[in-house]
């Protein structure tokens, strides 16, 4: 069955994540340049699912124009990051901004981040309209980030980059 969540026609959701750890939990973003946290609540009768139900955990405001990806850090729960005209990291429970870095001329169209259980260490990759690819080396820990490298590579083909998966 599907729970439907009711929003203004103008409203264009371009991105939706489901929490790496939680599968409870899921973010969307779109052309409002707002975040949303959801959370799937099932109704359990007899050990089936009789119902599933979406309702609106958090939102915040991320950026002044639309966001084209999102995608929850790995290992650090509560990290989330949005790509529009600029790449933010969030605090998305505290809905802080850690981090924000700019993606050249044009927006971002795709946002992924690769890190190894347990690691400070994270490569942030970027795709942009003007199909550059570029890379961030970061050193996240509890209390802050560190870009430690930029790496912007022009990507295999001039299209537009609209899906992009770190391995």
């Amino acid at each position: 069955r599907f729970a439907k969540v009711q929003k203004k026609p103008t409203d264009l959701v371009r991105c939706i994540r489901y929490h790496p750890t939680d599968a409870t939990c899921f973010a969307s973003a779109g052309d409002d340049g707002v975040v949303r946290i959801w959370k799937v609540r099932e109704n359990v009768v007899q050990q089936t699912v009789e119902k599933a139900s979406v309702q609106l955990h958090n939102f915040f405001d991320a950026h002044p124009s639309p966001i084209h990806s999102l995608v929850f850090h790995p290992s650090f729960e509560k990290c989330l990051i949005t790509a529009s005209r600029t790449v933010k990291l969030w605090n998305f429970v505290a809905k802080e901004e850690i981090l924000s870095v700019p993606v050249y001329a044009h927006h971002a169209t795709s946002v992924d981040i690769w890190s190894a259980p347990q690691s400070v260490s994270a490569t942030l990759v970027v795709g942009n309209v003007e199909g550059v690819i570029i890379t961030w080396s970061l050193e996240i820990t509890p209390i802050g980030v560190k870009v430690l490298t930029v790496v912007p590579r022009a990507a295999e083909c001039n299209d537009l980059v609209c899906a992009l998966i770190v391995y």
